[in-house]
């Protein structure tokens, strides 16, 4: 079993999945779970997705509108 790695593998023969964004969890939720099967060694394997989202915002210095000292901190 392997938890929270980059890329999935195979808890059977640890063939790593290099091609994970091809694999079908069954609906537009970014988070899901699906029964995956080893592209190497045939297995069938649960498989869960973990999606972890972030935000990044910087002022746009050209803009007049849009600046550090009118934009806040």
């Amino acid at each position: 079993m392997t938890e929270r790695t980059n890329a999935p593998s195979c808890p059977y023969c640890s063939h790593i999945e290099t091609d994970a964004w091809e694999i079908d969890f069954g609906s537009a939720c970014l988070d899901g779970d699906t029964c995956h099967t080893c592209n190497s060694c045939g297995r069938e394997y649960n498989l869960s997705r973990h999606v972890s989202v972030s935000y990044s915002a910087r002022p746009i210095i050209d803009d007049p509108a849009c600046n550090p000292s009118t934009c806040g901190d």
